[in-house]
């Protein structure tokens, strides 16, 4: 990760991505790499590999991120502009961007 994630927004959509959504686009990227990344291999071994097992358990890891998340301002990102006033008020895009690093995780898209 030589640049953060704000350094490498596509140019025809930089002028769109708010300065508070920058911040958190980066915030969300050392996030994941830092903790949800990590967490993955311990999730999937928490999760166990029977059927019974995998559709009954819940890692206790994940609420463990979640309330990390929570602590850092990185939850409820998906919550659209002007709606609901749980949500953190991004744009679509502003949230694709921020999406792209949650998908580089097994389990950060629920943990935050």
């Amino acid at each position: 990760m030589d640049l953060p994630a704000s350094a490498r927004i596509p140019i025809a959509f930089s002028e769109q991505v708010s300065k508070k959504a920058q911040k958190t686009l980066d915030e969300v990227e050392l996030f994941v790499q830092e903790k949800c990344i990590p967490a993955d291999a311990v999730f999937a071994q928490m999760l166990g590999n029977k059927p019974r097992e995998r559709f009954a358990a819940h890692p206790r890891i994940l609420e463990d991120l979640k309330y990390e998340a929570k602590r850092r301002g990185l939850w409820n990102l998906f919550l659209p502009k002007s709606h609901y006033a749980e949500g953190s008020g991004y744009s679509n895009l502003e949230y694709g961007l921020m999406a792209e690093q949650l998908g580089k995780s097994q389990i950060a898209s629920e943990v935050c």
